[in-house]
């Protein structure tokens, strides 16, 4: 008696089969516009499963574990934050809250030591987004490099100028 290849053979008792679906899939599926905050697990795939709707704008904030192993062995966070960075977010490393702050931006401020195998929370938000000032704000950068924040905030003073000519204020 020899073992069966057949492809159609049932499986152990003991397995439960799990059909699995993409986040664009299930958009798709229950007809979802948007998506205030999608949180994944350490599923590298999940988040590629989430690029169209990502990059069509239809999921708000982002956040899933970064650890290290399984698919993350194969991909890097840096290629990850990279792309999100393409599709218009800012992505920050939460942690404990110190007097910094409790996020730190990995955007633009990326360096090697990131890359590591602890569990880590991810968060990314859309720079459109109206969460992204608070977030950044959140920051250990903002923290520390507050009066380059308080420059650019000078140099867009539009928002308070009506309410200025209409006496309001006066």
């Amino acid at each position: 008696m020899g073992t069966t290849n057949d492809s159609r053979a049932l499986p152990p008792s003991d397995i439960d089969l799990v059909h699995v679906v993409t986040v664009d899939e299930l958009l798709a599926m229950h007809q979802l516009q948007h998506v205030d905050l999608l949180k994944v697990g350490a599923e590298m795939s999940a988040i590629g499963g989430a690029v169209a709707s990502i990059a069509a704008g239809r999921v708000g904030v982002l956040t899933f574990l970064y650890d290290g192993h399984n698919e993350w062995q194969h991909g890097k966070l840096r290629d990850v934050i990279a792309r999100m960075d393409e599709l218009g977010y800012a992505c920050y490393l939460a942690g404990k809250q110190t007097a910094e702050g409790s996020l730190l931006r990995l955007t633009g401020c990326w360096r090697p030591s990131y890359e590591t195998r602890t569990p880590s929370t991810i968060v990314c938000v859309p720079r459109s987004h109206a969460l992204y000032p608070h977030v950044e704000r959140m920051s250990m950068r903002y923290s520390l490099y507050r009066e380059e924040y308080f420059k650019e905030d000078a140099v867009q003073p539009e928002a308070a100028q009506p309410e200025q000519q209409s006496g309001m204020l006066e």
